[in-house]
């Protein structure tokens, strides 16, 4: 992966890879200039990944065991209105887990300013975060 690929976008990155878009970025997802208002993003991007994050634990936890097949799970992007399905066994989902500060997302669901992928898998990226999710939300 590219740095210029996620860019400096501060939403999810969601066009083709390698593929750019040449409108400007919206003024509703640009970057935060008040240092308040960036935290709260950064608080309710990581509520909606910790969320994520548990629903798939059940679900996980349900299948490990019984199947080596791929299972699908809800993507654990920040984005709240994300509902996209990737298709992961629940072996590799628990390892990706491995850390509190690692989420399993769809390719290019990606908030570069809050996380940096460390390993992109077919049908998914695995996330880790640039701060840990207890130090923000406390």
């Amino acid at each position: 992966m590219t740095g210029a690929l996620v860019g400096q976008a501060s939403a999810p990155v969601n066009e083709p890879a390698g593929e750019w878009s040449d409108e400007p970025v919206p003024a509703s997802i640009a970057p935060m200039s008040a240092g308040s208002e960036q935290d709260r993003r950064k608080e309710r991007v990581i509520k909606n990944e910790v969320a994520f994050r548990a629903y798939n634990q059940r679900r996980a936890n349900f299948e490990l065991g019984h199947t080596h097949e791929p299972i699908p799970l809800v993507c654990e992007c920040g984005n709240e209105d994300c509902f996209m399905a990737i298709d992961i066994t629940a072996e590799a989902w628990e390892a990706a887990h491995g850390r509190e500060d690692q989420f399993v997302v769809a390719p290019e669901h990606v908030y570069p300013d809050l996380e940096r992928v460390i390993e992109e898998a077919h049908g998914y990226w695995i996330v880790q975060k640039l701060e840990p999710p207890s130090a923000v939300l406390g």
